[in-house]
């Protein structure tokens, strides 16, 4: 890591803050990038299953805050430290100066840069009078333009019909699947609410009937098919509940009457 000298700034009493992209040189940099003098362009990882970028991409704008990094990425390959986000001159980048250069609204780059701090993408560090970046715990962002503040979106009130069938959804995928991620203690309640809003729509919208659909949950975890194939792994919410009401409803109905398997053919009818 280089040295970074910021002049006059160094002698105020709070030092500036900078960010830069946590372990650069194990992520970004390989055996060629490290004989370059100057880039033009970057190594990128390209894992896509990591708790980091699977959170990133969790939030409503996750697609914009990615290509927000990406832009960040590109911008710190090209600084005199790599992958510290300082300006020529020894000025801090912060959001105007990166909008200014990806093009991308510095409403979006700070809720980005305040989530990818998060995840510990980023990390806020202040210079040392001898010129070492030294991260700094719980740094604001420069030039702060707007809080980003993840605020889920209420869902509509179903019935308390739609609730009860909801609930008796995840009773039944409870006897066959308990570790269901959906089902877990800090997701459970909002799972049923969204399943009820669903179930909600196929009682009101489409007609379907309460008693049915319940006879329909009830009968999911015994359903076995021809080849191993099981209705219960196809209907993991009130969505495909409701998606598959007909198709399971015949199926339910059959298998009763017959006593015989019943499995979904290629075309998506019952076979």
């Amino acid at each position: 890591m280089g040295v970074i000298s910021f002049g006059d700034a160094m002698t105020t009493q709070t030092p500036p803050i900078i960010y830069r992209i946590r372990n650069w040189d194990d992520h970004f940099e390989n055996n060629r990038s490290r004989e370059v003098a100057k880039l033009a362009w970057v190594a990128m990882p390209i894992k896509q299953d990591g708790d980091g970028y699977t959170e990133l991409l969790s939030h409503k704008d996750g697609a914009a805050h990615f290509g927000s990094w990406c832009a960040i990425v590109q911008v710190a390959a090209k600084c005199g430290v790599r992958g510290t986000l300082v300006r020529d001159g020894g000025r801090p980048h912060d959001v105007t100066s990166i909008e200014r250069l990806t093009r991308i609204p510095a409403k979006t780059l700070e809720c980005a840069m305040e989530r990818l701090v998060s995840i510990g993408w980023l990390e806020a560090c202040t210079i040392s009078q001898e010129g070492a970046v030294v991260p700094q715990e719980g740094a604001v962002l420069l030039c702060p333009v707007v809080s980003c503040i993840v605020v889920p979106p209420s869902l509509p009130e179903a019935s308390q019909e739609s609730s009860d069938l909801a609930e008796a959804l995840a009773a039944s995928i409870g006897t066959w699947k308990p570790d269901y991620r959906e089902l877990l203690a800090d997701k459970r309640e909002r799972t049923i609410a969204r399943w009820g809003t669903d179930i909600d729509k196929a009682l009101r919208l489409d007609r379907r009937k309460g008693d049915t659909m319940r006879l329909i949950i009830e009968w999911l975890p015994a359903h076995e098919g021809r080849d191993g194939f099981r209705w219960r792994e196809q209907v993991m919410s009130g969505r495909k509940l409701r998606d598959h009401y007909d198709k399971l409803d015949i199926a339910k109905n059959r298998e009763n009457a017959s006593g015989a398997d019943v499995q979904l053919g290629s075309d998506g009818g019952i076979t």
